[in-house]
């Protein structure tokens, strides 16, 4: 008997019907496998923070129009408890990403709305720009990068940060420590510290501030803390992390950076973390749009969940790509690359790194083990056939191909897989 699956793609679902006996696991996203959670100390916690700001700048610090965030959800909750602030500058921090988006604007003028109904003292929405606003050069890490931080956050007071919390496949985590670095870096500081990717050490589920002392070592998320410190100084850093899905809130906390952070690094794990049994074949989709709008976005579910996959299986992975190959230089320094033959693309990128190159490397070392990788997009089957991928124009006929040719094949399925972290079973 078929199972119907119901995937999301772009703005849209796609539907394949899989036979029962051949599925390994079906993992939708941590909306079906988990209650939404409250937390009720949450308006405490803020009013706290706002007394540390009270009559002083504070810098608000959110997130931009490529993630999946329920934005006004968030600002309603936090800004009724900012009213003693002395002045409000809000940074929308977007790293490497486009800060001329639609998307950005709108986000730009929900702040401004929002704020002037509680009658909050806003100054200024700041959307970053990576190369063209203003810096100044606050230090060096380790490693010897020099960390190069927006000018305006500087002259704040005290900082709170935004974030939504998931696992993020060479950082460890999306947390807030990423709102400064690199979402508000110059380009040559988040270049340096990305090179870090390319170390196996760097990947999710782990972080110098992870409550498990086994899970701290991390390369490239120990750059991004050290600039982090560098560029806050002396002053007080707070955070508002959530923990959502599909638009729903499933834990919240706020407190100073470094301890709810870990709180909700551990939320992270229980909630998103997936041991699952390696099958013959993997069918995983983003999660829809935006986790899907571009290659250079979607490629994160192919690292979170390729643990789900036998060496020399296949994948079907859903992306729309309505935006294309990616943002800024990407199409350059990532996708053309991928172009050249895999043994050469690994050989030279370890030579030498480019922003978004890491990108590269990791789908080179992920085509190397399977058997084929097939890609569900917007993209042109050229497009798609130039980087070692396969063109599919009807998944359900890919998955009856695999089972007519394999009857006994195990499939995994997963829905939600730029939030859901796979570790073998």
């Amino acid at each position: 008997m078929n199972k119907a699956i119901e995937l999301p793609w772009h703005q849209s679902k796609i539907t394949l019907r899989i036979p029962a006996e051949n599925l390994l696991r079906i993992v939708e996203s941590s909306v079906h496998r988990t209650q939404r959670l409250t937390n009720t100390g949450l308006a405490g916690r803020l009013e706290s923070i706002a007394s540390a700001a009270a009559d002083k700048h504070m810098g608000l610090i959110i997130e931009d129009d490529t993630r999946d965030v329920p934005f006004e959800q968030k600002l309603t909750t936090v800004f009724p408890h900012l009213n003693s602030v002395g002045k409000l500058t809000v940074f929308i921090a977007t790293g490497t990403h486009n800060p001329h988006t639609s998307g950005n604007r709108s986000i730009a003028e929900l702040v401004r709305k929002l704020a002037g109904r509680v009658g909050l003292p806003l100054e200024e929405v700041v959307i970053h720009d990576c190369r063209k606003s203003e810096f100044e050069e606050v230090g060096r890490t380790q490693i010897g990068n020099r960390i190069s931080v927006n000018a305006k956050l500087l002259q704040a007071d005290v900082l709170l940060i935004f974030s939504d919390m998931k696992f993020h496949y060479f950082a460890g985590y999306s947390n807030p420590v990423k709102g400064i670095v690199p979402g508000l870096c110059h380009y040559d500081t988040i270049e340096r510290n990305h090179a870090l990717a390319l170390n196996e050490r760097s990947s999710f589920g782990r972080h110098p501030l992870h409550e498990d002392n086994s899970r701290r070592d991390n390369p490239l998320a120990q750059d991004m803390w050290e600039g982090f410190q560098l560029a806050i100084g002396q002053r007080a850093v707070f955070a508002f992390i959530t923990v959502s899905a599909q638009g729903n809130f499933l834990w919240s906390g706020a407190g100073a950076l470094q301890q709810i952070s870990a709180q909700a690094m551990t939320e992270v794990d229980r909630l998103f973390g997936v041991k699952l049994k390696p099958a013959d074949k993997l069918v995983v989709s983003c999660g829809g749009y935006p986790n899907d709008e571009s290659l250079y976005h979607a490629q994160k579910a192919l690292e979170l969940c390729k643990a789900a996959v036998k060496p020399g299986g296949e994948i079907l992975l859903l992306a729309g790509c309505a935006n294309g190959i990616g943002p800024g230089n990407s199409p350059q320094n990532f996708y053309e690359p991928l172009k050249n033959p895999v043994d050469e693309i690994l050989k030279n990128l370890q030579q030498k790194y480019i922003m978004y190159s890491h990108k590269t490397y990791k789908f080179a070392q992920l085509i190397n083990q399977m058997k084929a990788i097939h890609l569900y997009s917007r993209l042109t089957s050229g497009q798609v056939s130039a980087i070692h991928l396969q063109p599919c124009e009807h998944p359900q006929q890919l998955v009856n191909r695999w089972i007519n040719e394999s009857p006994d094949c195990t499939v995994n399925v997963i829905g939600e897989g730029n939030k859901l972290a796979v570790f073998p079973e």
